[in-house]
């Protein structure tokens, strides 16, 4: 219990409590609390439901206690006024704390403060006393994340009046009640986001102990408590809840000590890409290099002379670098010393509005500069063109950060050491023990490549012969992504991908000369580790994941000799193992294991399934062992020597908090992040593959055509089939013998047992492993008897998703994107192996559409919106087609696979059971009833009827799928994605605004009109009205009358509403429209526009700049804005404000076109060759004084 007697010095950690006060206008209730506290000593208070009006009132409330002599500990207050009846937080700090920023809302709900003690790190408090309707709440904690701050130890505390686990935080409350509402999503956001812990549950797994109740008893929640991070768990020395006598809450307290801020050292240097757009910067590294070729001479190899060259090209673009961020800086200073001094001439009455704009509207470009620059950084995975949402990621970026971050770590002895040198240690120890080889028994490597059958013929070991050439290392540099963390020389792909042409040949060389000295660079051989926490306790090692930094160039020689790899591994690699062999796919494993567990429990067949874990797989494998495996399998002593390189002399180091810890030597395990090491795991893989499949001792499970299933693998995952325990202690012998001959090490820990058949409810199993009688988990699947993927799971993680991106600024095609990308994608893996229920694909869409409408109605069919981009959709994926399109891969491995894997044998099956007919009799058919398709097992019929609906036949002896008016397409090479487009083609339908415009006899280029968009792109807001536009289905009176709303059916300008009427015909539109010919007749003899051309722009291809089109959509949405506020605020449209502001979106507009568009082309189209204005010696656009003033 906190103590009320004595002080919680500051040696023993900061005090926090939490407490609902219930309204403290009453000054005797005030009097009463202060002297509580008093006896308290917390130093720091949180208070909610204080009902103060204002900061001045409770400001004031201190000082009449502090003048009665009763606040002796000298609290101040920072607050967030409510009402007299409801609302108002408090913090309540005793001296020495420093304020370093604060922010608050203005409905008394949330503070947050940053606080600071001398000699200790900031951290950030947050006070919260949350809605107690759900709807209120959602979107309460959704705007506090927008508002957090990542980067900080966090303390969040308040009466968020909503619980975690109702089965265990509340009792005796009515769920249907409006008030009693769950924990929603967005708080479940912001706490996964923030890496937040419940301290209180923590430690109380268990307890059920509630912090508000009714007085009578009946009902009780635990509605007040304490978040912290997970860098601040291990330093909480106390969390209690205790009652307070004058609320119906208890009170929660807190004693926690705050850790030093970790110190923070300069990390790795990460070229710049955005310098690859400067002419003068490519100028600069092709002349050094053109002068360091002529250097090799003097170098005693040609690796020492690459080295040496990017120690040369990194300190050249450092201080490129700094001259721009100079330019930059001192750009910024003058154009805001620009603002000040345009600002004060206005004062005066100057008229210098126009130059004001100019000077903002460049100041704005130069900080999204800077929200570009976090972008890159935050590693987020999309982001559209054009998005500013700087908070976000800057927010992502400093999130990253922290999961980085180290403030200690746990040694072997299980002492916490926090100096970033005691860290390094540890880890260095740590990596040396799992990275050093240990002695192996030969006689155990022998009988292991002995028990390999499958090798390479001559003809195709000499397809990995050879010195790499130009061509495959520009392949291989093509096929890396961007925006990926390069390794100890900074140097990314962009910059390689750039500079190609230039250091290319060189490099090759590079390349072939270390083979013949046997010997990388050393750039090249050695990686940098760096660690990302998972969970848990960030004091223990098995919680941090470590990722290998490997350099570019490294990796372009590693994917060539991958590459090489890949051509002939199906010859050496069984077909049990599915990872990297080209045409493979890990779900049929589980269809197959599925399957079997089915049988099995359909026949009452007693068998078991093992999924064996393997501790550090990858880390542990025997070098010498690995290359005597591809000796066995016959590949040249070239590509072993290209191996062997690889694996030379190489290093490794671990980079702590921007510091890096010291070199040490790696003699075993195939490198993390090296695009080879999945490929030569697997050669290895092969030899315990091999092995299994031998042992006669090891049964497997036999198949309804006597065939026998021993085993499949992905990687290191190994799932073992057997219906004996023979077979089964044989398995872990067997096992134990590849750990003597690999270096491999099972963990037990991790490794599973599901006993299907007439073995589940054994309890006498030979083996001590974690067995199941209902389902285990493999390659992420959940396999056992009438089991299902968790759907329930993925749709509440679809919805967290959706719910985290509402903070983005997003066009409508953006969000669309946004949830196909990144969204959906968490569906498909589970889509593609079992069959998806119509009820799930219901609640996605109900999940799906009102995001990318942001909650707005549905203004258009889900039909049209998802059509394609160029056809005037937003591109959203249909998931019932998607899962069709997703059994074209099924069908086409099917119908094109002579080997047969075991699934396609179990579908023949339950074809011959229901129709009488083997697969391919059946899909010979003309049609196939719908009734007996509904009897196969659900993942079949759903194969079954999507060849119906993609109208699939047999054209002699080669299955095709008929298109039309085209010639039909092998279903040896549709892909998913030719599915899913023939599929959109049968069930395609109009756009309504076809048939719309076509009524009012306005001839329309719809193929003009959806290309356009791209205009509007970097604006989103224009391009979002553009779309709308373009479909006829903005909200003006005349549509929403038509849904019945209740609406003034007028124009501000006394005509009838609607959109034709908007644009073209309104006074409004008439007066832009004239300003806008007399633009355009100064490019061309046009007299009059048409309606046509005013609502799309011109047709393309066209005399007329696109420019002017551009221009015409910003009007357009710009009238529309004005129409808004005039209905909605009053606001009666002035037509010169209003071309003022469509003046200042078209300049940002077209300064955005400059940045993506070749100089020449940007002249014509985008400047009208003078028209709007002219590029400067500076690369600065001056425009034509129309479009300043």
């Amino acid at each position: 219990m906190a103590n009320t007697n004595t002080n919680t010095s500051k040696a023993s950690g900061i005090s926090v409590i939490t407490l609902n006060c219930q309204g403290l206008r009453d000054p005797s209730k005030r009097a009463v609390l202060f002297s509580w506290l008093n006896c308290v000593k917390s130093e720091i208070v949180c208070l909610q439901e204080t009902h103060s009006t204002s900061r001045d009132e409770f400001v004031n409330w201190i000082s009449r206690e502090s003048d009665a002599g009763n606040n002796p500990q000298r609290y101040s207050v920072l607050s967030s006024p409510g009402s007299v009846r409801s609302c108002g937080v408090a913090v309540l700090l005793k001296p020495g704390f420093t304020v370093d920023s604060e922010i608050f809302d203005h409905q008394g709900r949330l503070q947050i403060l940053h606080l600071s003690l001398p000699y200790s790190s900031t951290f950030q408090l947050v006070n919260i006393y949350g809605p107690n309707k759900k709807p209120d709440g959602i979107a309460f904690f959704e705007s506090v994340l927008s508002q957090i701050h990542a980067s900080l130890p966090s303390v969040v505390c308040g009466d968020f009046n909503t619980v975690v686990d109702p089965s265990i935080d509340r009792v005796g409350c009515n769920p249907s009640s409006p008030w009693a509402y769950n924990w929603p999503i967005s708080l479940a956001n912001l706490t996964n986001e923030m890496d937040l812990k419940d301290i209180w549950r923590l430690r109380h797994p268990d307890d059920r102990c509630y912090t508000w109740s009714r007085a009578n008893g009946s009902q009780a929640s635990r509605l007040d408590m304490f978040w912290l991070s997970s860098s601040l768990i291990d330093s909480v020395i106390d969390i209690g809840i205790y009652p307070y006598f004058r609320s119906d809450h208890s009170y929660v307290f807190l004693t926690f000590s705050l850790p030093s801020t970790p110190e923070r050292g300069p990390g790795l240097w990460k070229f710049n890409s955005s310098l690859l757009l400067d002419p003068h910067f490519t100028a600069e590294v092709t002349a050094f290099w053109h002068e360091w070729q002529l250097e090799k001479p003097t170098f005693p190899n040609l690796a020492i002379w690459w080295d040496a060259g990017k120690k040369r090209l990194k300190l050249i673009i450092r201080r490129y670098s700094r001259q721009q961020t100079s330019l930059r800086r001192s750009r910024i200073q003058s154009l805001e010393s620009a603002l000040v001094n345009l600002s004060r001439r206005q004062g005066l009455g100057e008229d210098v509005a126009s130059q004001i704009k100019e000077v903002k509207d460049d100041l704005d470009l130069e900080f999204r500069h800077r929200a570009h620059g976090a972008r890159i950084r935050s590693k987020e995975q999309w982001a559209e063109e054009g998005e500013t949402s700087s908070c976000y990621f800057f927010r992502k970026e400093q999130s990253s950060g922290m999961r980085r971050l180290f403030s200690g770590i746990r040694n072997a002895q299980g002492i916490i050491v926090r100096s970033i040198s005691a860290i390094l240690h540890v880890w260095c120890l740590y990596y040396v023990h799992l990275f050093t080889a240990s002695n192996l028994s030969q006689p155990d490597q022998n009988f292991f490549l002995d028990s390999l059958d499958l090798k390479l013929t001559d003809a195709e070991s000499s397809l990995c012969e050879g010195d790499v050439l130009n061509t495959e290392c520009l392949a291989a540099l093509k096929s890396f992504k961007n925006n990926k963390s390069p390794g100890l020389d900074g140097l990314s792909y962009e910059f390689y991908k750039h500079f190609w042409n230039l250091l290319g040949n060189d490099l090759v060389h590079v390349f072939n000369s270390s083979l013949n000295t046997g010997l990388l660079s050393f750039s090249q051989r050695t990686g940098v580790i760096t660690l990302l926490y998972k969970k848990d306790d960030r004091f223990d090692t098995k919680n941090w994941r470590p990722i290998s930094l490997l350099c570019c160039d490294y990796k372009i020689l590693s994917k060539v000799l991958t590459n090489r790899l890949k051509l002939v591994l199906s010859s050496v690699i069984s077909p049990e193992q599915s990872c990297g062999v080209p045409g493979r796919f890990s779900g049929e494993s589980v269809r197959m294991l599925q399957d079997i567990v089915n049988y099995a429990h359909l026949h009452d067949i007693g068998a078991a399934i093992l999924s064996l874990d393997q501790e550090k797989a990858f880390d542990r494998i025997d070098w010498s062992f690995m290359l005597n495996v591809l000796e066995r399998m016959n590949f040249g002593p070239v590509f072993r020597s290209w191996v062997a390189l690889l694996y030379t002399d190489i290093f490794s180091r671990v980079l702590v908090n921007g510091f890096t810890g010291e070199l040490f030597r790696v003699t075993r395990g195939v490198r993390q992040g090296c695009p080879l090491s999945p490929l030569l795991y697997i050669l290895v893989a092969e030899t315990l593959s091999s092995a299994l499949r031998k042992d006669p001792n090891i049964d497997g499970f036999e198949l309804m055509n006597g065939q026998c299933v021993k085993l499949c693998q992905y990687a290191d995952d190994t799932s073992i089939l057997v219906q004996s325990d023979q077979a089964l202690l044989s398995v872990f012998s067997l096992f134990s013998r590849y750990e003597r001959a690999s270096g491999a090490k099972l963990n037990v820990s991790k490794s599973h047992g599901l006993l299907i058949g007439s073995w589940r409810g054994r309890s006498n199993m030979p083996v001590n492993l974690k067995w199941s009688n209902a389902s285990i988990v493999i390659l992420g699947c959940q396999i056992g008897t009438n089991t299902q993927p968790n759907w329930d799971s993925l749709l509440e993680k679809f919805k967290g998703k959706i719910s985290l991106w509402k903070g983005r600024q997003l066009s409508f095609r953006g969000r669309a994107l946004l949830a196909n990308v990144l969204g959906l994608s968490i569906f498909w893996y589970q889509a593609t192996i079992f069959d998806v229920p119509k009820t799930v694909i219901a609640q996605i869409n109900k999940l799906l559409f009102p995001f990318v409408w942001n909650k707005k109605r549905e203004w258009l069919a889900r039909s049209s919106l998802t059509q394609p981009v160029d056809q005037g959709g937003l591109g959203v994926v249909d998931v019932g087609r998607k899962i069709s399109s997703l059994c074209v891969l099924w069908i086409r491995r099917l119908l094109t696979n002579s080997s047969g894997h075991p699934w396609m044998l179990i579908f023949n099956h339950y074809t011959q059971l229901v129709f009488h007919q083997d697969v391919n009799s059946l899909f010979a058919r003309d049609s196939i009833p719908a009734y007996l398709t509904k009897r196969l097992p659900p993942f079949y019929s759903s194969l079954v009827r999507a060849w119906v609906d993609l109208k699939g036949t047999r054209d002699g002896d080669v299955w095709v799928l008929p298109r039309p008016h085209r010639d039909p397409v092998p279903v040896s090479d549709v892909s998913a994605k030719m599915g899913y487009l023939f599929l959109s083609e049968y069930q395609h339908v109009d756009h309504r605004a076809i048939a719309k415009f076509a009524q009012l006899a306005i001839p329309v280029d719809w193929q003009s009109v959806w290309s356009h968009l791209r205009l509007w792109r970097f604006v989103r807001s224009v391009q979002d009205t553009a779309w709308l536009s373009s479909h006829g289905i903005l909200p003006t009176a005349d549509r929403l009358i038509r849904f019945q709303m209740n609406v003034d059916p007028l124009c501000f300008c006394g005509q009838p509403e609607s959109l034709v009427h908007i644009f073209t015909s309104c006074t409004l539109a008439t007066e832009l429209l004239s300003w806008f010919m007399l633009q355009l007749r100064r490019q061309t003899s046009l007299v009059v526009l048409t309606d046509a051309q005013i609502l799309f722009g011109f047709t393309s291809p066209s005399p007329t700049p696109i420019v002017f089109t551009a221009l015409l959509g910003v009007l357009r949405h710009h009238m529309w804005l004005a129409r808004n506020s005039h209905r909605f605020d009053g606001i009666y449209p002035f037509a010169p404000d209003i071309l003022k502001k469509a003046r200042s979106t078209f300049r940002f507009l077209v300064r955005m076109h400059q940045r993506h568009c070749p100089q020449d082309l940007f002249v014509r189209e985008w400047l009208a060759d003078g028209i709007i204005g002219s590029v400067t010696d500076q690369d600065w656009i001056r425009f034509s004084p129309d479009f300043i003033t």
